[in-house]
């Protein structure tokens, strides 16, 4: 039972890290995207720096404020409810990352597509070569399909492992 006990401690940290992490970045998101959207004169693309800013803003929203509640248990009296109280958070994050593409990817990614039709559109319009514009929207479709899978699929299997090893303890 000390195992559980430690590794729940462990996962309580892990989270709080990402969170810190997840936190910092948004606040990057929102300062960068802000500061460039100010001095942008397309509203096309001021338009998307600020929706930019406001997804990361919903996303440190959603993770601190609204997901984040009983993740972090101090006092966990007997061992049936510090697995009861862990088998608990490891549902609510595996229902958290299974939806990471409508709450995360896509907020961010709608911004970043706007910006990158108009940087095609832009390429197009002045005949010059489309090649970074392209290359910038692949890059945008590939790292949110790969934030989707690393989160949807890699993640959440292993919290499924994780709470199918804990329906196995006997208390």
């Amino acid at each position: 039972m000390e195992d559980v006990r430690q590794d729940f401690v462990k996962f309580q940290t892990n989270l709080k890290k990402r969170n810190l992490i997840e936190g910092i970045a948004a606040l990057i998101v929102i300062a960068s995207f802000l500061s460039s959207g100010v001095d942008e004169e397309v509203l096309l693309r001021k338009v998307a720096y600020f929706e930019i800013a406001l997804a990361g803003a919903f996303i440190f929203t959603y993770l601190f404020f609204v997901k984040s509640k009983k993740i972090f248990v101090e006092k966990l009296n007997s061992e049936q409810v510090l697995v009861s109280t862990y088998k608990e958070v490891l549902r609510e994050q595996i229902k958290l990352l299974s939806s990471v593409r409508y709450w995360y990817v896509l907020p961010i990614f709608i911004g970043l597509f706007a910006l990158n039709i108009h940087d095609i559109y832009i390429a197009i319009k002045s005949n010059s070569a489309l090649g970074v514009a392209v290359f910038n929207l692949s890059l945008s479709i590939g790292l949110s399909l790969f934030i989707i899978w690393l989160n949807e699929v890699k993640t959440v299997a292993e919290l499924k492992s994780k709470l199918n090893s804990l329906e196995s303890v006997t208390l």
